[in-house]
């Protein structure tokens, strides 16, 4: 089994439930959001092998949608059930990838921790340098990101609202 497969193992059903977390919250903020989980993010599956066909990798973890069926952003969630303080942020390199290469909708990064919750815009991760970081033996790439740098959850829902109306204008 491959080194990050054993690393995350017990990480997934904890990040399933960071998921279902956000997306029960923005459904919340109006009646007319719906939000979609993707492959991996819905998957009870422990370990995968490829991607499957119609998937690409760094697909993120939520579409969310306007009750009239139109798709207005994505949503990737990362984090850890542990206290932040003031550690710096990571995002693996193929989700803001992933979100460079699908520009519409916009991709929103949510990190969820135990004891805080930050958003980024996926497309501005570009500008942070990509860090190797050794994770319990097992190095990984990740862009690092200063919290200072990060939003509250009130400028995705600010954005979902404004595309709502734009939706309902049309």
């Amino acid at each position: 089994m491959a080194g990050w497969r054993r690393l995350y193992k017990r990480e997934w059903e904890p990040a399933k439930e960071r998921v279902e977390y956000v997306k029960e919250k923005i459904e919340s903020w109006h009646p007319k959001l719906r939000v979609e989980m993707g492959f991996m993010a819905d998957s009870t599956q422990q370990v995968l092998v490829g991607m499957p066909e119609g998937h690409e990798i760094g697909e993120p973890d939520l579409k969310v949608w306007s009750s009239k069926k139109k798709h207005i952003a994505n949503i990737e969630v990362t984090g850890s059930w542990v206290n932040i303080i003031d550690k710096a942020l990571w995002v693996r390199p193929d989700k803001i990838k992933w979100a460079k290469e699908h520009l519409i909708p916009k991709t929103w990064i949510w990190f969820v921790y135990k004891d805080k919750e930050f958003l980024m815009v996926a497309i501005d991760v570009y500008q942070y340098p990509i860090e190797e970081i050794n994770i319990k033996g097992v190095v990984e790439h990740y862009h690092v990101i200063p919290q200072m740098d990060a939003h509250s959850a009130d400028a995705l829902k600010n954005y979902l609202i404004v595309c709502l109306r734009k939706c309902y204008l049309l």
